[in-house]
C-alpha cells in the first residue's frame, strides 16, 4: 500500500506529465477505482490549477509595471 506521501507524489508526477505509458496507464486505472486516489486528484489538480492562475497574475502585473516604468523613463528621455 501506498503512503500518503508516495501517493502525492505519483499525483504530482501524473499531473506533470512525467509518467512513463505504462505508469500514466495504471495511475488512470487506479483513478478509475479508487475513490481516496481521486479525492486527492482532483485536490491537488484544482490546486495547482489556481496557483498557476495566480502565478499567471503576478507574471501580467510584474509586466505591466515594468512597461509603465519604460514609458516613464520615454517620456522622461523625450522632454
Amino acid at each position: 500500500m501506498n503512503t500518503e506521501i508516495e501517493q502525492y507524489e505519483r499525483i504530482q508526477e501524473y499531473l506533470r506529465g512525467r509518467m512513463s505509458d505504462e505508469d500514466r496507464a495504471a495511475f488512470e486505472r487506479d483513478l478509475a477505482t479508487d475513490d481516496s486516489l481521486r479525492e486527492q486528484y482532483e485536490d491537488l489538480r484544482l490546486l495547482a490549477r489556481s496557483i498557476n492562475k495566480a502565478n499567471q497574475e503576478v507574471d501580467l502585473r510584474m509586466a505591466l509595471e515594468e512597461s509603465e516604468k519604460q514609458l516613464e523613463e520615454s517620456s522622461m528621455v523625450v522632454q
